[in-house]
């Protein structure tokens, strides 16, 4: 929550307006040193061990995979995470996917390019009115350079029109 402390308790918290099924047993979450090694190694020697990351990407992934549990302890935007690779088909969509997948219990939703302006608006204005808890935009063909999305993420409000009405 907005004070800092993990929803860990089954059941549903008013402060989160989080539902936690009970059925992951998350052990001890306590900040020890060894409880943070432990973790880490849980996503770099396991989740992330067949991925040819550097430190920085690495870096990256492990904030990626961990933004979903603690996003609500952050109030203000969030980082956007983007995974590059020299080539097509290196296993960007893979990583962002076993990233997230711990956190939404299956793959996340692939949203393509919307290419101008005008389309980016749609896509988002739609993808964002369903509360996703994530959005992962996926293939993009060309340099991300889009107003709107720079406001979706940088802004806890979005105002645009909805489709098929004033």
């Amino acid at each position: 929550d907005a004070a800092g402390k993990l929803h860990t308790e089954t059941g549903y918290n008013a402060t989160t307006r989080l539902y936690h099924a009970g059925s992951v047993q998350l052990g001890n979450t306590t900040p020890t040193p060894g409880n943070v090694a432990a973790a880490v190694a849980l996503l770099t020697d396991d989740l992330f061990v067949d991925f040819p990351l550097d430190a920085a990407s690495r870096a990256h992934a492990i904030g990626l995979a961990i933004l979903p549990f603690v996003r609500p302890m952050i109030r203000g935007a969030t980082p956007l995470h983007l995974a590059t690779a020299p080539q097509h088909r290196a296993g960007k969509s893979l990583l962002v996917e076993s990233a997230l997948y711990p956190a939404l219990g299956r793959t996340p939703d692939m949203t393509a390019d919307a290419g101008d302006e005008a389309e980016w608006a749609k896509v988002l204005t739609t993808k964002l009115l369903s509360s996703p808890s994530v959005v992962v935009l996926d293939n993009l063909s060309a340099e991300l350079r889009s107003p709107m999305l720079a406001t979706a993420i940088s802004e806890a409000r979005l105002t645009s029109r909805i489709l098929g009405s004033n």
